[in-house]
């Protein structure tokens, strides 16, 4: 399960970085994701809270903002959202992107209880 490696992975980084800043738990983590980590949403929710469990972020809340697939086409310069079954461009019909987004797995945002 790919979600619960990066579940634990967020944790095993949070957790020294709470302790840090003097906190008695964290509250809530924000997460970008993009949509070609493949990684669901819903499970990684769980993931989380099975891997936060007995530690300072036992019980937070995980937002997570789903990031779409972004590209540019070399070809005319137009830039937009892709869908995956689909990557020619909307403006010219040429294939080949250069992705601009959607590779994100980000921290956003992290609250603490101090």
């Amino acid at each position: 399960m790919h979600e619960l490696s990066l579940a634990q992975s967020m944790v095993e980084i949070l957790t020294p970085i709470a302790r840090e800043h003097g906190a008695r738990r964290v509250v809530r983590v924000r997460l970008r994701l993009g949509e070609l980590t493949h990684a669901d949403p819903e499970t990684l929710t769980f993931a989380f809270e099975v891997a936060a469990k007995d530690t300072l972020l036992e019980g937070c809340a995980l937002d997570i903002e789903r990031v779409p697939l972004r590209g540019r086409c070399p070809a005319c310069g137009w830039e937009g959202d892709l869908a995956l079954g689909d990557l020619t461009c909307q403006r010219c019909g040429a294939a080949g992107f250069k992705v601009t987004g959607g590779r994100e797995l980000q921290l956003a945002s992290v609250d603490i209880e101090d």
